[in-house]
Formats: C-alpha cells, sequence, structure tokens
C-alpha cells in the first residue's frame, strides 16, 4: 500500500466528548469569520454547522490546530458521540444514524421524493464544483478566470429558477427546509458574505441580477443563525 493510502486510512485519534457532537473547524462556536455573515471559513464546516441547526440538534465546536489533528488534514472532523469521523457528506450521514434517522427518516430524505433527492444529489455535486473553485480560488492558475466567473454565474441562475419554480419559500418545493435548502445556504453564503468573494465585482454583479436568491439566502440563514443578523446590525 503507498504511503498516500496509508494517510488515507488512517483513523481519527478520539477528541472531544462522547456524549455530545463537537465539531472542529476554522473558528470557534459564536467566534464568527471576519464576514460576519457566515458560521465559518469553510463552507463544509458551515455545511455540517447548517444541517445540525436545522434538526436543532446541539453541538460543541471546537479550533482545530493547524488540521494536524486529523491525518487526511481536513476539515471539517466531528466526534458525534464517540465515533470520530470526516467528510462532510460522511459526518451528515453518521448523525443522521446516531439521532436514529437514518433509512428515509431523516432531513435528508423525509421530506424529499425521489426526483427530488437525484436533484439534491446533483446541487450537492455543483455547488462542491464551481462554486467552491470561485470561494478558494481552485483551478485559476489552469483556467481562464472569465471561464470560471461564467460558470459559477451559469451555477447561481440555475439555483435562482430553481427556486422560482418552488411553490414554497425552499428550493426544490418542500413545506419544511431540508438538507438542500441548509447545503446552498452553506456554499452561497461563503460567496455572499465571506469578505473576500463578496467584494469580487461578478457577485456583486450576480446579487443585483438575483434578488430572490440573496433573498432566500437571508432567510435561512436567519432561520438558522439569528444570531449572525444581531451581530451585522450591531457592527
Amino acid at each position: 500500500m503507498c504511503a498516500i493510502q496509508e494517510q488515507a486510512i488512517k483513523p481519527i485519534k478520539k477528541m472531544g466528548d462522547d456524549t455530545t457532537i463537537t465539531i472542529w473547524g476554522f473558528h470557534a462556536m459564536n467566534e464568527y469569520h471576519p464576514g460576519l455573515g457566515i458560521t465559518d471559513g469553510s463552507p463544509y464546516v458551515a455545511r455540517v454547522e447548517c444541517y445540525l441547526r436545522l434538526l436543532k440538534q446541539d453541538y460543541i465546536k471546537r479550533v482545530s490546530v493547524d488540521l494536524s489533528e486529523n491525518p487526511r488534514s481536513k476539515l471539517p472532523f466531528v466526534n458525534v458521540f464517540g465515533k470520530m469521523v470526516d467528510g462532510s457528506s460522511n459526518i451528515l450521514s453518521e448523525i443522521d444514524r446516531a439521532l436514529g434517522k437514518e433509512d428515509g427518516h431523516s432531513k435528508n430524505n423525509l421530506l424529499l421524493s425521489i426526483e427530488q433527492r437525484n436533484a439534491a444529489h446533483l446541487i450537492l455535486r455543483m455547488l462542491t464544483g464551481i462554486l467552491v473553485a470561485n470561494l478558494m480560488g481552485q483551478g485559476t492558475a489552469r483556467v481562464p478566470l472569465m471561464e470560471i466567473v461564467e460558470e459559477g454565474q451559469a451555477d447561481l441562475r440555475v439555483l435562482a429558477s430553481l427556486l422560482r419554480q418552488s411553490k414554497t419559500p425552499y428550493i426544490l418545493g418542500t413545506t419544511e427546509p431540508t438538507v438542500v435548502d441548509t447545503d446552498v445556504c452553506a456554499f452561497v453564503s461563503h460567496l455572499f458574505y465571506d469578505v473576500t468573494p463578496s467584494q469580487m465585482d461578478w457577485v456583486v454583479t450576480i446579487q443585483d441580477e438575483l434578488p430572490d436568491l440573496v433573498l432566500y439566502i437571508d432567510r435561512m440563514r436567519n432561520l438558522l443563525f439569528p444570531e449572525l443578523d444581531k451581530k451585522e446590525k450591531a457592527s
């Protein structure tokens, strides 16, 4: 087995309190990223936090020490009632299992039809693809910046179109918010409210073009993190 694979299968050292859920990210609980509009410097950490907020599940948040606690050097990693897990999708699945919400009884699936689950899968792929590339500058040395911008704008227009087609306040037309809404909120909030991307000309332009999407993100942020709105008004 190669050294990279050996590192990849190493378990995460047991940390935290096994009686609760503890997330390690870039920022501690209530120590919001400088943008104020987002809960952590990583959209993947924010994804897990948004889902826990949706479930109204208490959790603890700690700051990672230069990612060294995780053999794969990635965030988030989480102690879910005694089980150490990393990778946001793996973490959400483990949370569902630990809370007895698996087999279709979670916010991932309960309110979603098969068609909506398929759409949710594609939305997540889109969010973790070109939008993350725009957030973190991935690929900008290999792909012309204008191409990345155009793809990012196209993705946001698709999200806005889905929202316009919905007959409810939620992106896939469900009667309650689901993990799809928390996923969109986590990733798009980083574009709209993190200090660096939010000041990019193309982000400002697309916000002006898609006011319904901006209002939707604000609505979800206020639902999941009402304290963020208070902090922004106080700043």
